[in-house]
């Protein structure tokens, strides 16, 4: 039996993925109606204000109703059901689009996947914390049955959580480190100039931990047969005693990324690093910059202006340690030995190597964040940080994804990392020193100097004035609407009411009809105004007559900020001859 018109019509605007599954599945029989729950569930439920309430499947007609009516504007609800047939049963009986439709309600088949999560951005601006709420009529008795898939979502609800802050946290930083090291960024080669440079070598990642106190003999003694790659942190432990590495990797857009090279030799070291990283970092290694291609609008689009194709996408998640195994396989290199990479506290509670700028500034010790005992490589198990636990997890999907390279793990202080093999320092030394001796510095500048400039100039400074003309437009457009919305409040009459319709209609079709730039108006401040003006709209009062006139005045002055942003920085900015 088909799922009824106005529950597929909701499901199709806002939960494709899950509609696909319901009718890829004949429907399950449905009870005859659907239990309502108790008073005292709905009293809880309403009074959970600012709040992401994950439930054990869809409510009935009646209590989705209530719930509708009596929860705060500030709280979601995520509906998760565990097969779809069942779903697909009450679907084709039960009217539910109004749940189905309300911002407030998200719906996954299973733990959400991606293309679900997506769709919680300013939403999230509404509430303060999530947890479980169990329908007691639906699954009676059978909380240990739902356990896991309540814990699977709330951890992947979190972690797009995290996602979405920490972009809105980094977008106007990197924005502005972007504008600042542009023109020296575009003079320099890209990464695709190593591309399969050192194809057969092994790769030694040296990480911070603990265990990277001892690590430097054996580091000096495969330096001539593997190629020797750091992080910012790891790098001045090496560099510090007279040990160069060959390359090094940041992808940290704060001034704090800069502590880790203030001071030290730089040797023949090169630096990896996108166009947002801290631009101090960029101007201590002038001269000597392999660009890593990010995400960045503005120099895609210069890129794709001056025809050069598509580049490599590398940039790792959450860790530099991710964006250096994506380096180990685009570079050619068969071994990747991971050094220091201990994801746990040492036994004095140290979450670090000694000689790195943790110490110096006194944060080189386990706070009161929440820990976890994990196997160890030669212990039976050893304590990790949370946030160190997130960090292995990724880099063990990292590993899974290229099962191609052995990975080798020196760590003897740390947590095991799966998909690796533990070695001691002799034996991952014997392993490398068998292989020949290249001289990787010296391959790597000559790599440098003779590679080929971007082509195209001129038509990357006609694409960056044409982007500084779009931003000026939105500048101009979101402004002339945000103080019309000023003028039409302070005075609300129909000749200003109508003001400012014109220039909102004015703004929202030139958004409307400039896709490309409007993207790129999202890079820096935008995004977090946009959020910011999200929280401050959802508690404007209900029955306040200009509410509406009250949000919009909020999206326009957000676009205005986050335009003139743009506005101001690309003005200055130039293409390098």
């Amino acid at each position: 039996m088909p799922l009824l018109a106005p529950n597929r019509r909701a499901l199709a605007t806002r939960f494709p993925e899950v509609l696909g599954l319901l009718e890829s599945v004949a429907p399950a029989a449905p009870l005859t109606s659907t239990p309502e729950e108790p008073p005292a569930f709905l009293a809880e439920a309403a009074a959970s204000t600012r709040v992401l309430l994950v439930l054990t499947g869809l409510p009935g007609p009646a209590s989705a109703a209530t719930l509708l009516a009596r929860a705060p504007r500030e709280t979601l609800f995520w509906c998760i059901e565990p097969e779809p047939a069942p779903l697909a049963g009450r679907l084709a009986h039960e009217d539910l689009s109004a749940w189905l439709s309300d911002p407030r309600v998200f719906v996954s088949i299973g733990a959400p996947q991606a293309p679900v999560l997506r769709r919680l951005n300013r939403e999230l601006a509404w509430v303060d914390g999530a947890r479980a709420l169990l329908l007691p009529t639906r699954h009676p008795g059978a909380e240990a049955r739902w356990q896991p898939l309540l814990v699977a979502t709330l951890a992947r609800i979190q972690q797009r959580w995290q996602n979405v802050l920490t972009d809105l946290r980094l977008s106007p930083v990197r924005w502005e480190n972007t504008c600042a090291n542009l023109p020296t960024f575009l003079a320099a080669p890209g990464i695709d100039t190593l591309a399969g440079a050192f194809a057969g070598a092994p790769l030694v990642l040296v990480a911070a931990g603990p265990s990277l106190d001892d690590a430097l003999p054996f580091l000096r003694r495969v330096a001539p047969h593997a190629l020797i790659v750091t992080g910012n942190t790891s790098f001045r432990a090496l560099a510090a005693h007279g040990l160069a590495p060959h390359l090094t990797v940041t992808v940290d857009p704060f001034p704090s990324t800069d502590l880790g090279y203030d001071g030290q030799p730089l040797g023949a070291s090169h630096l990896v690093s996108p166009v947002f990283a801290y631009p101090g970092v960029h101007r201590r290694f002038a001269g000597r910059l392999f660009g890593l291609t990010d995400e960045s609008l503005l120099l895609a689009r210069l890129r794709t202006a001056a025809g050069l194709p598509p580049p490599p996408a590398l940039l790792g998640e959450g860790t530099v340690s991710a964006t250096i195994l994506n380096l180990a396989t685009y570079l050619g290199c068969d071994r990747v030995v991971f050094v220091g990479q201990d994801f746990a506290i040492a036994d004095d509670g140290r979450t670090h190597a000694a000689d790195t700028f943790y110490t110096d500034l006194g944060c080189n010790r386990q706070d009161s964040e929440q820990v976890h005992r994990l196997p160890g490589t030669t212990r039976r198990e050893v304590t990790v940080p949370s946030r160190h636990l997130w960090y292995l997890r990724i880099v063990e999907g990292y590993i899974a994804r290229a099962p191609h390279v052995r990975y080798l793990n020196t760590s003897h202080r740390g947590a095991a990392i799966a998909g690796t093999t533990f070695a001691t320092y002799d034996e991952a030394a014997a392993a490398l020193t068998a292989g020949p001796t290249r001289d990787f510095a010296a391959e790597i500048a000559a790599r440098h100097a003779t590679a080929p400039r971007p082509g195209a100039r001129a038509a990357m400074a006609a694409e960056l004035d044409r982007a500084r003309a779009a931003m000026s437009e939105a500048l101009r457009l979101s402004l002339t609407a945000a103080l019309a919305n000023e003028i039409a409040l302070a005075e609300p009459n129909a000749a200003n009411r109508r003001r400012f319709e014109t220039a909102a209609q004015h703004f929202e079709q030139w958004r409307s009809t400039r896709t490309t730039e409007q993207r790129l108006l999202f890079e820096g401040r935008t995004k977090p105004e946009i959020f910011d003006a999200e929280k401050r709209r959802v508690r404007l009062a209900l029955d306040d007559p200009s509410r509406p006139m009250r949000e919009a005045g909020e999206v326009a002055w957000a676009f205005a900020e986050g335009a003139a942003e743009l506005h101001r920085r690309l003005q200055p900015l130039a293409v390098p001859v």
